[in-house]
């Protein structure tokens, strides 16, 4: 992935450089021609950064799976914005070990 080199370029997002959505850092691509299906995402900031990349891999069709207990917000506020948001978008919050475990189940099942 090519991300953070160019000083202009400063979307929230790890899947373009744009905040267009044009200029893809190639990770959306990379993940496809790996077949990879499921994505499990955490990081800083929820309510910014990780909240755009899990939209940005949603919308490219994978499943993604947001682990909580790997994410921080800036604010509470933003958090629960963030999460219903994302809820909305068809992205699975698992709020611990266990519900992460019981999706990664699921997809394993589901796979031929």
């Amino acid at each position: 992935m090519w991300k953070g080199v160019e000083p202009d370029l400063h979307p929230y997002g790890a899947c373009y450089h744009d905040l267009a959505e044009r200029r893809s850092t190639g990770v959306i691509e990379y993940l496809k021609v790996q077949q990879v299906a499921a994505v499990i995402v955490g990081g800083l900031a929820l309510d910014y950064c990780v909240k755009t990349t899990a939209r940005q891999l949603r919308q490219a069709g994978f499943k993604v799976l947001l682990y909580l207990p790997a994410c921080r917000a800036l604010t509470q506020a933003g958090a629960i914005e963030a999460c219903g948001a994302l809820a909305a978008e068809g992205v699975i919050l698992c709020g611990d070990e266990a519900a992460l475990d019981h999706q990664l189940a699921l997809i394993k099942e589901d796979r031929p």
